[in-house]
């Protein structure tokens, strides 16, 4: 096929390929000023890529790559955490009880000879599934996009209760189809506006409800005892000829100046706390140079904390992706 005047084209940046060690953490409380703790950044702070380059005569750099976050897999107690497809807008966490409202089988009753195979398969599959939610949120951690936006929380009623406020999410337990028809409004709304916020999907990690899923710490599914782990990011700069590259983490800047189009997360200024150190290319938490004898067109990285030799990582960067010359 020729289509007239149509050219294509290349993409010049690199993938970093990267697998976090199983102790990578996500932040939480502790403190920036006390580096004695574990080694965990502080809450309100995201992942960084920083690329840096030793030169003379003018061309050293140290440049932030790309931003992403190392949160749990799943959240279950997010307002977010919904069926899009049977039960549209229902949180996952209340499948079982939906689907046994829907089959007539009543909460707690036993199967008998009275119940199709297809439909005692049905609630037993999910009752699997929703048992497996909190563990695969308890021991998977997911590498995803950034966002400094945060979801409120579950409102106290249902929608079809009086005094219920359109505005707020329907408690998670409520079922009713009004309930599910205004949360899956809200978090269809939340999302549009909130395109970088990550909901994870507990049936298909690679299919998020909201956000990227880059891949995950190094870890095990807990179903089934399976390692699992390895991240894939694209980015648009060709890291061909770096002398280091680091992993940094810093403060999230508002979430106003992160979605403005006149700003954007590249330009927007972090939020430090009062008496936190200030920098703006962030905080080391772990870094690596590439090995000597590389393959062409690929470095191989390993990362490490300086103080933590626990916290580590291993990548494989694919650069300048518009030309290639990797040799097998």
């Amino acid at each position: 096929m020729v289509v007239a005047g149509g050219c294509l084209d290349t993409f010049g940046g690199s993938n970093i390929q990267i697998t976090f060690s199983s102790a990578t953490q996500i932040p939480g409380p502790s403190d920036i000023n006390n580096r004695d703790d574990d080694g965990r950044p502080p809450e309100n702070t995201h992942y960084e890529f920083v690329a840096i380059r030793n030169a003379d005569e003018g061309g050293a750099f140290v440049f932030e790559v790309a931003e992403f976050e190392i949160a749990p897999l799943l959240t279950p107690g997010s307002p977010c955490f919904i069926e899009t497809r049977e039960f549209e807008g229902l949180h996952s966490t209340e499948v079982v009880t939906k689907l046994r409202e829907d089959l007539g089988i009543p909460e707690g009753a036993e199967f008998d000879e009275n119940t199709p195979v297809r439909d005692a398969s049905r609630v037993i599959t999910a009752a699997r599934r929703v048992g497996n939610q909190q563990l695969l949120a308890n021991s998977l951690k997911a590498v995803v996009s950034h966002s400094p936006f945060r979801p409120p929380g579950p409102g106290t009623l249902c929608a079809d209760e009086a005094g219920y406020d359109p505005t707020e999410f329907p408690r998670n337990d409520c079922i009713d189809d009004a309930s599910n028809a205004a949360r899956f409004a809200l978090c269809e709304s939340l999302f549009a506006a909130h395109p970088d916020y990550y909901e994870g999907n507990d049936q298909i990690f690679g299919l998020p409800l909201n956000g990227s899923f880059f891949g995950a710490v190094d870890g095990r599914d807990p179903r089934n005892q399976q390692p699992y782990g390895g991240a894939s990011l694209f980015v648009d700069t060709n890291l061909e000829g770096i002398d280091a590259l680091a992993v940094n983490f810093q403060y999230n800047c508002t979430v106003e100046d992160f979605e403005n189009p006149d700003i954007g997360p590249s330009a927007c200024q972090p939020q430090f706390p009062a008496g936190s150190p200030e920098s703006s290319v962030g905080f080391h938490y772990m870094s690596g140079t590439p090995a000597q004898g590389q393959q062409r067109g690929i470095l191989r990285i390993n990362l490490q904390n300086q103080l933590f030799s626990s916290l580590r990582a291993q990548a494989g960067i694919y650069v300048d992706l518009d030309d290639d010359n990797v040799n097998y």
